[in-house]
């Protein structure tokens, strides 16, 4: 366990007169790039509550601070050993690894494929001896390990489903892997129905979830951002920018419905003054020599920007150099249909005015605060015209105004009181029970 060098003590008390809680966060993941569970540590820490994160590697220490204490597992790694696997299995799945599923969840674990259930041993053994208020699990294959930890250290379940889960969409084709995690899905759907609350990053989601599995409405806790209005210009110097270019910044990860070849394409559309860069996972590799290919057939080789990943602590900063944002997500499964992605937040915290594709909650809030234009995600000519018309509206002044007073709306500081309050009530509720 790492611990923080100044986490709350356990005795301490909010100004209310109650006692500090203890909250334990579960994320089966790596949390150096993530935002959202710093986030929430740090808001409930700045409240005096002790918070632990157990992840494989602790979220970045300049969005958390020094106030919570990190438990890093690593990548769970699992035994060849059949024997190994069978008892996993059979231990941690319980009744949803029975017969035929038992033995493909063995074969599975020859590939390394028990990496849910070998993380739920790992975080309970991280936590043994301690006595947590919440348990919070971080998506889905966060639930074994949190219906681990409050089995042995007691604590209400909060599970924070931030996409649709248990998404057969994404299952793994080989037939064994396929079984494991259905086993797993069936797992996990038996906690997450036990859990004292849902949450969720958008309305849009939140409805789906509620129909889907027939529970309350989630808490809809969006990832918003704290504003960051001072442009900086690292950005533009890093690509050798000056001050005559209006550069269109694309916080993206190459992949599939991400939609980054259309808005690329449209750059053969836009004048030569105007440059595109695309920031996120993937760019280095061969599908950043894919979109090179794309930008120079369209005659705009040397306009298209793929600049290195940067600290998670340091994206907004690093995009307010830009002159505008766009996000050309494309509805082609359902979690990107119902998605309200971190980067349409940290680009208006950064001051962006955006161009944005035609995905429901994120072209709601564009409309809504007026501080771009939607396009059809599937038409580079549409992104081409999204583009130069918000470039437009820029020099007439409203726009960025409009942004500024939208990135203050959306902040975090307004966005974590509700879950703040939650936590803390489902706390004092374990108290009383206790």
């Amino acid at each position: 366990m790492v611990a923080g060098t100044g986490s709350p003590p356990q005795t301490a008390r909010l100004q209310s007169g109650r006692r500090a809680l203890s909250v334990c966060i579960v994320a089966y993941k790596d949390l150096t790039s993530n935002t959202r569970v710093a986030r929430q540590a740090h808001a409930l820490a700045a409240r005096g509550h002790a918070v632990t994160v157990v992840s494989f590697a602790p979220p970045d220490p300049r969005l958390v601070g020094d106030r919570a204490d990190f438990a890093a597992t690593g990548v769970p790694k699992v035994g060849a050993a059949l024997a190994v696997a069978v008892a996993l299995a059979g231990s941690i799945l319980g009744q949803a690894a029975g017969g035929p599923v038992r033995l493909a969840a063995a074969l599975g674990g020859r590939f390394g494929q028990l990496r849910c259930q070998q993380f739920g041993l790992q975080a309970a053994k991280l936590c043994r001896g301690r006595r947590f208020d919440v348990v919070q699990a971080h998506f889905d294959k966060a639930l074994i390990a949190a219906a681990a930890i409050r089995e042995q250290c007691g604590g209400r379940l909060v599970f924070d489903a931030v996409e649709l889960p248990f998404d057969r969409d994404s299952l793994p084709a080989p037939a064994d892997q396929r079984a494991l995690r259905l086993a797993e899905i069936a797992r996990e759907q038996e906690i997450a129905r036990t859990a004292d609350q849902w949450l969720t990053v958008g309305g849009t989601l939140a409805a789906e979830i509620t129909r889907r599995f027939r529970i309350a409405a989630p808490l809809v806790v969006r990832n918003c951002r704290q504003p960051h209005l001072a442009p900086d210009a690292r950005i533009r110097r890093d690509l050798g920018l000056d001050g005559a270019a209006q550069l269109v910044l694309a916080l993206n990860s190459v992949r599939a419905g991400e939609g980054v070849e259309v808005i690329v394409e449209a750059l053969r559309h836009l004048p030569a003054h105007v440059h595109l860069a695309i920031l996120g996972q993937g760019t280095d590799g061969a599908g950043g020599e894919r979109l090179r290919s794309i930008a120079a057939a369209a005659g705009a080789g040397g306009r298209l920007h793929l600049p290195p990943l940067q600290p998670a602590s340091e994206v907004i900063g690093y995009a307010s150099g830009a002159d505008m944002g766009i996000i050309p997500r494309q509805p082609v499964t359902d979690n990107l249909s119902l998605s309200l992605p971190n980067r349409f937040f940290e680009m208006v915290a950064a001051g962006l005015p955006l161009a944005v594709s035609r995905v429901g909650e994120i072209a709601a809030l564009v409309d809504h605060h007026g501080i771009g234009v939607v396009f059809d995600e599937n038409n580079p000519r549409a992104a081409a015209a999204a583009i130069a018309e918000v470039l437009d509206l820029l020099r007439q002044g409203d726009l960025k105004a409009r942004v500024l007073a939208a990135a203050h709306q959306l902040s975090w500081d307004r966005e974590q009181i509700a879950y703040v309050e939650l936590i803390e009530s489902l706390g004092q509720q374990e108290n009383r029970r206790g």
